[in-house]
């Protein structure tokens, strides 16, 4: 297990920002696909392609719309209900939301493969690398802070039972 965030951050601070990461992210995708459903000549001139591209900015809206939700589930958990069950809820949402990148990423190959653009498939064969790493570091994160908090939990019930 992973005992900080990025090398440098503790725990408890790493999954604030890792949340904080994800509610931005989300937001930005949730309104640049809105903007680009809304323009589809942007990115194919011959609109050839034009419901694949919508079904595409719909999805991704839909898909990056429950990141948002969940990093808002996660900053709830840790600012307000800092309990190791929580804590384990928000272990399994982050996992969806590594879902939710791989998923993404792939999407995006098969758009990319459709409009034909090798230059902008390079580009996103390293941002899916990129972001899927990261993600799973993030997940990482996550479920090392939340077993921390529950052996502090154990721990602080055991001293109780011992004091009885």
């Amino acid at each position: 297990m992973t005992s900080q965030c990025c090398f440098c951050v503790p725990l408890k601070a790493g999954v604030v920002i890792v949340s904080l990461i994800w509610l931005i992210y989300g937001i930005y995708m949730v309104i640049s696909n809105a903007i680009n459903l809304n323009d589809p000549e942007k990115y194919d001139p011959d609109l050839r392609n034009v419901n694949a591209f919508q079904m595409y900015s719909i999805t991704i809206i839909v898909l990056y719309g429950l990141m948002t939700i969940g990093a808002i589930f996660g900053l709830f958990t840790i600012t307000l209900a800092n309990t190791s069950n929580m804590l384990f809820i928000y272990t399994k949402i982050a996992y969806v939301i590594l879902a939710i990148e791989i998923i993404s990423s792939v999407m995006g190959f098969i758009v990319i493969i459709l409009f034909s653009s090798p230059i902008l498939l390079t580009y996103l064969v390293i941002v899916a690398v990129f972001s899927i790493t990261i993600s799973v570091h993030f997940v990482m994160v996550i479920s090392a802070y939340a077993h921390r908090r529950e052996r502090k939990e154990t721990a602080t019930n055991d001293n109780k039972l011992d004091v009885l």
